[in-house]
């Protein structure tokens, strides 16, 4: 056995042997002393055999489920946020290792990660979500070339799939108006969540993540530095993606009228529950003692739409589609519309020019250049 216990049990040792060197006809033998725990011998076992006897045999130690290990190591000690790791996890989980849990994958050829992907298309898995496992594939397989298990990365030189985009979906303003007077009473906060939504184009996350000391009733304006979501049953409070996602951004007056009325009606709500308070810390659209997800949103809009038959279907991010169609249909210049959204693509606001306003669409990308 490799790792074993001292005569003192008080330490482990390990003791690895690779057979005889078909050359010096010696027997390769490498042996550790003084791991306090059985884990932190195990661990230098596997490096011995990983680094030190990188015989074929051995390669067989480099699982997949070990180079993903150290890749997302790496993703935490990089401190990426904590939904994209969780959205990697599924893709791993989901796809990759169940196809290579049992393959050598550092001996794994362009061929075998084209059949690979070959089978999540038979799949009928959408093109973007195969081009995304691909790319965490490569990403766990960097780790090899790092690690100087290989010297290239097989799928590096596979090429994305095609994504079509898709076509451009928003309402109109009198489309929003149809789908605000299906609201029934006691739906307020929800109502005012999908308002600010249209008339700001916020992210959900990011409206989620607003509280009452981020909008200033004096100056019409609200703040926008963090972003919301619920993971593994707890919410996470985070950083926008990139430095222009913290913003400032402007309301028009009938807006914020709604917003002060609702404050007042929030507080009467919450303070009448036990142990809540609303205070400037407050989360905006909260109206029970839990406070707002996505899938509480998700679920209430795909419920009100139901409502009317006849009312076009979108998605709630397509609520920030419309906030640009309307800044478009008012004459807003186009880098002012980009400021406004934060960390929007300038591909995304020129393809907004090209479905409303096909004679428009030069002059607007010449503004965004010009500018930027």
């Amino acid at each position: 056995m490799s790792v074993r216990k001292a005569k003192n049990h008080k330490s482990w040792i390990v003791d690895v042997s690779n057979g005889v060197n078909v050359i010096t006809g010696k027997r390769e033998r490498i042996v550790r002393t003084g791991f306090n725990t059985k884990k932190a011998a195990l661990e230098a076992e596997e490096k011995i055999y990983l680094h030190k006897f990188s015989t074929t045999q051995n390669l067989k130690r480099i699982s997949v489920d070990y180079l993903y290990g150290l890749m997302k190591k790496e993703d935490v000690r990089n401190q990426r946020k904590a939904s994209y790791i969780k959205s990697q996890d599924y893709n791993y989980h989901k796809h990759i290792q169940p196809y290579f849990k049992e393959s050598i994958l550092v001996k794994a050829s362009y061929e075998d990660i084209e059949c690979f992907r070959e089978k999540l298309i038979a799949k009928k898995i959408s093109n973007n979500t195969i081009n995304k496992i691909i790319l965490l594939l490569k990403k766990i397989l960097d780790i090899a070339v790092r690690k100087k298990f290989i010297s290239e990365n097989p799928v590096s030189q596979l090429k994305k799939l095609k994504v079509v985009s898709k076509k451009m979906q928003f309402w109109t303003y009198h489309e929003f108006i149809q789908f605000k007077q299906l609201f029934h009473s006691d739906e307020e906060n929800f109502l005012l969540f999908f308002t600010t939504a249209f008339y700001t184009g916020m992210r959900s996350g990011e409206l989620l993540a607003l509280t009452w000391q981020d909008i200033d009733f004096e100056r019409a304006e609200i703040t926008i530095n963090k972003t919301l979501l619920r993971l593994n049953g707890q919410f996470i409070v985070n950083e926008p993606k990139t430095v222009s996602g913290n913003r400032k951004i402007a309301i028009n007056h009938l807006l914020l009228e709604d917003l002060k009325i609702w404050k007042l009606h929030q507080s009467s709500i919450l303070n009448s529950l036990a142990e809540v308070t609303a205070d400037s810390n407050t989360q905006v659209f909260q109206c029970k003692n839990v406070l707002l997800s996505k899938d509480h949103i998700r679920k209430k809009f795909e419920t009100v739409l139901k409502r009317d038959s006849t009312i076009k279907k979108i998605r709630i991010h397509d609520l920030r589609h419309s906030h640009v169609a309307m800044l478009i249909e008012n004459n807003t210049p186009p880098y002012l519309i980009k400021e406004r959204l934060g960390h929007a693509s300038i591909n995304t606001i020129y393809d907004f020019y090209g479905h409303l306003y096909p004679n428009r669409q030069l002059e607007a990308v010449k503004h965004l250049d010009d500018y930027y």
